[in-house]
């Protein structure tokens, strides 16, 4: 899921026609492309694997003290 904007919206900004149709609000918005969906998949993937290897690696040092 994509966050919204980070900024406070000011009064009105949710009824002007522009704040609907602004391509960065609209592309939090949309639904995420197959390709989009890979990359965060790919990306969830190699944290993962990098998590896994730190906590080998911390629990092998931890052994050998």
């Amino acid at each position: 899921m994509k966050a919204g904007p980070i900024c406070p919206l000011r009064l009105g900004t949710l009824d002007s026609l522009d704040y609907w149709t602004d391509p960065v609000l609209m592309s939090s918005v949309r639904p995420m492309t197959a390709q989009e969906i890979y990359y965060v998949a790919e990306q969830s993937r190699l944290n993962q694997e990098r998590s896994r290897q730190q906590s080998r690696k911390n629990s092998d040092q931890s052994l050998n003290h």
